[in-house]
């Protein structure tokens, strides 16, 4: 009730932004004065002057360096505005004098904010003058684009105003050497993709064998723009490094013709039950036989989700709601066993929203009528334990349940693969899901129908597909490095990002990357006039109804651009204007420099453009002479998408600095996001009713805010979902975090062997365990790991003695100083022919590290997968995880730890193989557990906490090991 009180006190945020923004304004105007005669000259002089101010200034202090750049700020700003000019003077093809609105633009990016201004209100250059005044702290300034075009395009563009400022710039593209990629983090500016920057991090800190192949020097300032695109919607998808896996034979290949057959033989069987459904459905006059025409398209559902047939009967509003209502029938646990029943009369069944596949006891039959078992799931602990009843010795037990598990395994795999290859045939379809370009098989975004190159579907899919196509099976990849969007882009000092909406999501915004949403006014009054929804009862009335608007804007000869939401819509589109013979562009965004030029050409007297809802952000339409008068773009988008914001992008491609234009949306009751609203397809039962007229389209404010409630809805479900990945990622990050700044230690120490004995008692901890035993003896047991064989033989009579100390608590360290001090022996006398005894063990160990890291990688993944079950028994899956993933984590240090003392031993080995062949021999398996006797003194378990560490010295805490028996 008194909500108000604060924002009448002391006004809203908004208020207080606008005035501020304001008051900067007009400081940077009354500086210019001060700069108003410099030159090119003069304008280098002075960023030399503030290079040496702030870089004089302790470089580990960055609230210092902050503070001294707001000081400098206005000037800064009003000096950019300068060179601008003196640029345009010698420059006939420069014309970019910042606005006042593009100064506030800018203060907002400097200030670690984003900027939300109009389409066409100039971001590129907005973004310079912030940029400068980072890039005088000398560390650099990355500016992320959305593809490399567009961050060519700027690197030149913008380049020439850095330049008369006295800066360099510098351009990252996909095929630069790690020697012009170190050239281009080296420039004061460097533009380039979001996946250009990140995925040198990875390589840097994952990948880099030495210090001087890595080519990042820090992640001080950047600012995004399309930041909405790229720290939301790109942030989906992790980035991935992966290597070839495992090369092992594949039954793709061989089952591969089976399955087509397979698939054929049921798609057949589904053309009869489409065709059944038809004829009981009739003319619509009767409505007895509904329950049976819904599992019907239930069943087919089932058989093949893709099936033609299908998807022309679920543009029935009627149809699909016999169809949705058959799905909630088979939902309830207590109708399953009539589901098991549907289901083995198929030959195969696919769930389309899991994308999970199985075939029945007839498809098993049906790839292989003389052993079906080959595609069915054995019982493998049945079997283990057949084995262990068996009266045999444990040797032969032992390898029988070898050869049994390994069969399995090529048994799963087996089954593993079909599946796969199902869901290839029935789920993935060509130039939809992916196209075949140059003999392989490339994803496209299916939304925008961009080639996403390089990037592959997981375990064993994308193998499936290119069995499925004919073409060259790669070999299944493994992670080697991977880091999500948002943990990448929050390793930055400073972030900032401007788009032209991003307020929608300002909540999400602020939570994941700490980044407020500032909106700055446009330089001129927006003229764009939205009309109202247009929405009509079946696709094919809403097509209609869009191809009768563009053909009368074509008539004007008032430019059209038509918003898709998938490559197949615009397709579809593309097919009903050649039909009207009207000339056209289809744009759907698969080459970045042709559509920078065909969108630059929508605003072109007649032009008619389709395109995805996304295509062609960062170029402007600007329209032709003349136009304006014709009402300007007009722009009509043909549905609406699941966020607000792609289609406030769609109508912002019109009416540019105060240009005049049109926007509006076409609908349909069969669109997706309308299907959501309308549950069950009851709004088109009205309206049948009440004698709705075919084609007559409904116009309704009520109706507009239900879609965009609708919305609402849909971006926070995404929202919560990015979130959870996010907090997923959250506990690798921190495991992630430790392994680079390790690895980078040994990668920078100017002397590794130092590094390996600081490292060497950590390491030791992990290889050395004295364990009590359970017999109340007071004995405990020696072990030692394999990888310390080698410097612990030579202590063996050294033992004897230890083992009569009164004390446990000396013991443990003993021993480790006694292997350490071997272990330095050994390293020192390392004299290897190609490389220094230093550079030796630092390979050594970053190979050992950069293995256990990939095989952790895979283990998580695995992990995670399998974590979700978890929910069945009434526990949190990300809980689960977290805990599951740190005794991962510290099982898998143990191992790197153990390596490390590996590659010791594998340098004396190489210096000296006699003596390491002479000491091997004498190891014996049995000297790698020693029994020593051990007399306890009473204080040491009277002063030991139940929790605190054993004084036994096995690491274990003390109610856990000795406290037992105490």
């Amino acid at each position: 009730m008194l909500n108000w009180i604060p924002t009448k006190l002391f006004s809203s945020k908004a208020a207080r932004d606008s005035r501020s923004l304001r008051r900067f304004v007009a400081d940077v105007t009354e500086r210019e004065k001060r700069f108003a005669n410099f030159t090119t000259e003069d304008c280098q002089h002075q960023t030399s002057v503030w290079q040496s101010e702030v870089q004089a200034l302790d470089p580990d202090r960055l609230d210092v360096i902050d503070r001294h750049l707001k000081l400098i700020a206005p000037d800064a700003f009003a000096l950019v505005r300068q060179a601008s000019r003196l640029l345009a003077e010698r420059d006939p093809e420069w014309k970019l004098i910042p606005f006042d609105v593009q100064i506030a633009g800018g203060n907002v990016l400097f200030q670690g904010n984003i900027s939300e201004m109009a389409t066409g209100e100039g971001k590129t250059l907005t973004a310079v003058a912030p940029a400068y005044l980072r890039a005088l702290a000398g560390r650099g300034v990355h500016m992320i684009t959305v593809n490399d075009y567009l961050a060519a395009r700027d690197a030149e563009w913008m380049g020439k105003l850095f330049a008369t400022l006295g800066l360099t710039t510098g351009c990252l593209q996909n095929d630069q050497s790690p020697d012009q990629r170190r050239a281009m983090y080296a420039f004061d500016i460097t533009y380039g993709t979001s996946s250009e920057f990140g995925f040198d991090y990875l390589r840097d800190n994952g990948l880099a064998r030495s210090a001087g192949t890595q080519v990042q020097r820090g992640h001080y300032f950047a600012i995004v723009d399309e930041v909405d695109s790229v720290l939301i919607d790109e942030a989906r998808t992790p980035m991935i490094i992966t290597t070839i896996g495992n090369t092992r034979s594949s039954f793709l290949p061989i089952y591969v013709s089976s399955v087509a057959r397979l698939v054929k033989e049921q798609a057949s069987h589904c053309n009869k039950m489409i065709q059944e459904a038809r004829d009981l459905y009739g003319d619509g006059s009767h409505r007895d036989t509904d329950a049976a025409v819904g599992m019907l398209l239930y069943k087919c559902r089932l058989a093949q989700p893709l099936h033609p047939g299908l998807r022309r009967m679920k543009q029935d509003p009627a149809l699909l709601r016999l169809l949705e209502n058959a799905t909630l029938y088979f939902h309830v646990d207590s109708r399953r066993s009539e589901l098991f029943v549907m289901k083995d009369e198929l030959l195969f069944w696919i769930d389309e929203r899991s994308h999970d596949a199985e075939l029945t006891d007839k498809g098993c039959r049906f790839m292989s009528p003389d052993c079906p078992e080959l595609f069915q799931v054995g019982d493998l602990m049945s079997a283990l334990a057949r084995i262990d009843n068996l009266d045999e010795t444990k040797e032969i037990k032992q390898q029988r349940r070898e050869r049994l598990e390994a069969d399995a395994d090529e048994h799963g795999r087996r089954i593993h693969e079909v599946r796969q290859l199902l869901k290839a045939f029935c789920l993935y379809e060509r130039d939809r899901n992916y196209l075949i370009k140059d003999g392989e098989v490339v994803i496209l975004d299916e939304a925008q129908g961009r080639e996403m190159p390089g990037r592959r579907w997981s375990d064993g899919l994308h193998q499936a597909v290119e069995a499925k196509e004919g073409v060259t099976i790669q070999p299944e990849s493994e992670t080697m490095a991977s880091i999500t969007v948002q943990n990448y882009f929050r390793l930055y000092d400073h972030l900032a990002g401007m788009t032209g909406t991003a307020m929608s999501d300002a909540g999400e915004l602020k939570d994941i990357y700490g980044l407020d949403v500032i909106l700055v006014p446009t330089h001129r009054p927006c003229q764009r006039v939205d009309l109202q929804d247009q929405v009509f009862k079946t696709r094919k009335e809403k097509y209609q109804a869009a191809v009768r608007e563009i053909k009368a804007a074509h008539s004007r000869n008032q430019p059209v651009l038509v918003g898709t939401a998938s490559v197949e819509a615009s397709e579809t589109f593309s097919r009903l204007l050649k039909r009207e013979s009207i000339p056209h562009q289809v744009l759907n965004a698969r080459h970045h420099d042709q559509e920078a030029a065909i969108i630059a050409r929508a605003g072109e007297p007649g032009a008619v453009t389709i395109s995805t809802n996304m295509a062609g952000r960062g170029t402007d339409i600007q329209l032709s002479d003349g136009v304006a008068d014709l009402g300007g773009l007009f722009v009509i988008g043909t549905e609406r998408h699941e966020s607000q914001r792609v289609d406030r992008q769609l109508r912002g491609r019109c009416a540019r600095q105060g240009d005049p234009g049109t926007s509006v949306f076409f609908l349909s009751l069969e669109d997706h996001l309308m299907r959501r609203i309308d549950n069950g397809g009851k709004m088109a039962v009205i309206l049948d009713k009440v004698g709705h007229v075919e084609g007559e389209p409904l116009a309704s404010p009520m109706l507009t805010r239900t879609i965009s409630s609708a919305q609402k809805r849909v971006e926070k479900t995404d929202y919560e979902q990015r979130r959870r990945t996010l907090r997923y990622d959250e506990v690798v990050n921190g495991q992630r975090s430790w392994i680079y700044d390790w690895r980078n230690e040994l990668l920078h120490a100017a002397h590794p062997q130092d590094w390996l004995f600081e490292a060497l008692p950590d390491c030791l901890s992990s290889a050395v365990h004295i364990e009590p035993l359970d017999d109340g003896s007071g004995s405990h047991t020696l072990t030692f790991a394999p990888e310390v064989d080698y410097f612990a033989l030579p202590l063996l009579d050294e033992l004897e003695a230890l083992a009569q100390e009164r004390d446990l608590l000396p013991v443990h360290a003993r021993l480790e100083d006694a292997i350490v001090t071997r272990v330095r022996e050994a390293v020192t006398a390392i004299d290897h022919d190609l490389v220094s005894p230093g550079e030796f063990l630092r390979q050594a160990a970053l190979t050992k590290i950069d293995r256990a890291w990939q095989m952790h990688l895979v283990e998580l993944e695995a992990l995670r997968e399998r974590i979700g079950f978890q929910a069945l028994a009434q526990k949190d899956p990300l809980v689960e995880f977290t805990r599951e993933a740190s005794f991962v984590f510290r099982d898998r240090l143990d191992s790197i730890r153990l390596g490390i003392i590996a590659a010791a031993r594998e340098g004396l080995e190489a210096a000296s193989r006699a003596e390491a062949r002479i000491l091997s021999e004498r190891l014996r398996p049995a000297e790698s557990e020693i029994r020593l006797n051990f007399d306890v003194r009473p204080r040491d378990l009277q002063s030991s906490g139940r929790n605190a560490s054993c004084p036994c010295g096995s690491g274990r805490k003390f109610k856990k090991c000795c406290g037992v028996r105490a």
